[in-house]
């Protein structure tokens, strides 16, 4: 397929739903041979299969991708996985409270210890809700920038709330048993 340059504009902001790059990064990709460029945008994406009886160690991998964001965008179909995976993250934190689904409360806090410091992760479900406004009237901001660990089911319901440091997890399943991970770094 051949693009004229004001096709490749046009759509240079829209996003790929499954790479998280622009298409003009896409473009960019395909027919460059600057391996700079090439290792700069695959550094900007991270991807992990696991199997679901396997979750600890995507909990694990996603953890030390996490670096120093402290807001996770979790982006997935119902029945992806991300309540699961939020849990098994927790258990590797050694959170100190039952870890549930923030359905019907829309955020829960659990605790854990931070290196001797009382540490809070937020499990936060914005699926109910209907806009922005309902979730400031909830908490989530507050929750977003308090400086703990936030994990965001659907996010898209708020995304102007999130911060501009978030790291965006889409969880897509493979087949019944497997699931993928793909993070679009900033």
């Amino acid at each position: 397929m051949i693009l004229k340059t004001s096709e490749v504009l046009k759509t240079s902001e829209v996003l790929d739903e499954t790479s998280g790059l622009t298409s003009k990064m896409i473009f960019l990709l395909f027919f460059s041979k600057n391996k700079d460029i090439c290792s700069y945008f695959e550094s900007m994406h991270a991807t992990k299969k696991y199997a679901l009886n396997d979750i600890k160690r995507a909990a694990e991998w996603l953890l030390e991708q996490i670096n120093d964001h402290k807001v996770i965008a979790l982006h997935g179909n119902m029945g992806a996985g991300k309540t699961t995976l939020v849990s098994a993250v927790c258990r590797l934190l050694k959170v100190t409270d039952a870890v549930s689904s923030p359905t019907f409360s829309i955020i829960n806090e659990y605790n854990y210890d931070d290196n001797g410091a009382d540490g809070s992760v937020y499990h936060i479900d914005l699926y109910r809700l209907k806009d922005e406004e309902e979730a400031i009237r909830a908490g989530v901001e507050d929750c977003l920038y308090s400086g703990g660990y936030c994990f965001v089911e659907w996010p898209e319901r708020a995304d102007g709330l999130l911060p501009p440091k978030t790291l965006h997890v889409h969880i897509r399943l493979e087949d019944d048993t497997h699931r993928s991970l793909e993070i679009a770094k900033n």
